[in-house]
């Protein structure tokens, strides 16, 4: 985006901002007139692209139309194992080309500002999209007034979070390329609900398996809101006091409150950390689209859905799907949005042929790296019943033990994710 669009882009979301559901304010051309019953999709990353592309396979009758930002995209799982060497940033990146050409699908490449639930229009800057049904992806944004000096344009460029985009991580590897041997790094982890708990402890053992490599005489002191480990917790207690007992120092209960960006300071209620590396991941909310468009919930954060089709709970005929939904016990994980994108599609052609979405089942996979080889897993399973996720008792658990084998499951497992949003 130019300059002269992004000032036009901002203009117009300041403006959205304070409208609870976006009503016929914005008003422009249609981009493509529709060709039949059309879902429009608002999003391609794991949830969005695999709602856009299983839509077309219920129903070739269906106009779909995948709206996203970037005509390349990287993904983040499997970013972490950049740091720790064993994977190329270039292995996550991946184009729409095929799912145009493989499947029909339409791509608009643009920013949604906002969906315009009265209208059924999606808004971009270049004109309008009308819809039957909408299918946004918004993904996460962050709560930024949670900590006291964070400031949302100049603090990832100084603290990277590096947890929106694959790409981020090129950013976080290099501090830690520069940093010198002996220096310190903070990872700073806020409460949950945020995105896949599980891959930042992950990305905690591939800091710590690139600095024992490269840089051993460096630490790593972890400030983790939660009072432990949230996920897998004698998986990777087990696996740091193994591999990396003196390297990583891990302190519960310690959430960031306050940060001095040019000093390189973290502050907690119970301390005062200066490092020569921070990567900081914030407090999180749903996307800015969600908020713009007046889709979250009564907690102003997350977007209340109907778990059979994903419809919102605040606006009729717009589907929600992916990290910005509330869920109880679910991670925000690529295996989540999989699952939600494709139950969320079925049920839209359902609808739309005149069938009774049924409930779901919905399995919520995580796969992670202790090193460069030994990997864990982790499996839940859970129904859809209206407004909630429910936790199924029976399959499911973890891996006894980190292991090769794991590992090579875990590169299987990212490889056939990406493949099935792209191919």
């Amino acid at each position: 985006m130019n300059g002269a669009g992004r000032r036009r882009f901002l203009k117009a979301a300041g403006a959205l901002a304070g409208l609870p559901l976006i009503t016929p304010l914005l008003r422009a051309a249609e981009l493509l007139p529709p060709k039949g019953p059309r879902v429009v999709v608002v999003g391609g990353g794991f949830a969005g692209a695999v709602a856009a592309k299983t839509l077309r396979m219920a129903s070739r009758d269906l106009d779909v139309v995948l709206v996203e930002r970037n005509r390349s995209y990287t993904a983040l799982p499997g970013a972490n194992w950049v740091i720790g060497g064993s994977r190329r940033i270039g292995e996550n990146r991946l184009n729409y080309d095929r799912l145009e050409s493989n499947y029909g699908i339409t791509m608009v490449y643009g920013e949604a500002l906002a969906v315009d639930v009265a209208a059924k229009n999606v808004v971009l800057e270049a004109g309008t999209l009308a819809y039957d049904h909408v299918v946004v992806a918004p993904g996460i944004g962050f709560r930024s007034d949670a900590i006291e000096g964070y400031v949302p344009a100049e603090t990832p460029e100084l603290f990277p979070h590096a947890w929106t985009s694959g790409e981020e991580i090129v950013a976080l590897k290099r501090r830690l390329e520069d940093m010198k041997d002996g220096g310190l790094v903070a990872v700073s982890l806020p409460l949950p609900p945020y995105r896949c708990p599980q891959a930042a402890y992950e990305r905690i053992s591939q800091i710590a398996w690139y600095l024992k490599q490269a840089k051993p005489r460096s630490k790593i002191v972890v400030l983790d809101a939660n009072p432990g480990i949230a996920v897998l917790a004698e998986l990777f207690g087990r696996g740091w006091e193994r591999d990396y007992k003196g390297l990583i120092e891990y302190r519960g209960g310690q959430a960031v409150t306050k940060i001095d960006a040019a000093r390189s300071r973290l502050v907690t209620a119970a301390e005062t950390l200066r490092a020569d590396v921070v990567n900081l991941i914030p407090p999180q909310i749903a996307g800015a689209l969600a908020q713009r468009s007046g889709l979250v919930g009564a907690d102003q954060r997350w977007c209340a859905v109907d778990h059979t089709t994903y419809e919102s709970a605040v606006a009729s005929g717009v589907h929600v799907i992916g990290d910005a939904v509330l869920t109880a016990g679910m991670q925000k994980s690529a295996s989540t949005a999989n699952a939600q994108g494709k139950a969320c599609a079925l049920a839209i052609a359902g609808l739309l042929g005149g069938r009774k979405p049924r409930p779901n089942i919905y399995s919520d996979v995580g796969y992670s790296l202790l090193n460069d080889r030994e990997g864990a897993s982790a499996i839940a399973f859970y129904r859809g019943e209206g407004r909630q996720t429910v936790p199924l008792e029976r399959g499911g658990g973890a891996s006894p033990d980190w292991s090769e084998l794991e590992g090579v499951y875990a590169r299987a497992w990212l490889g056939s994710m990406i493949a099935e949003m792209s191919t």
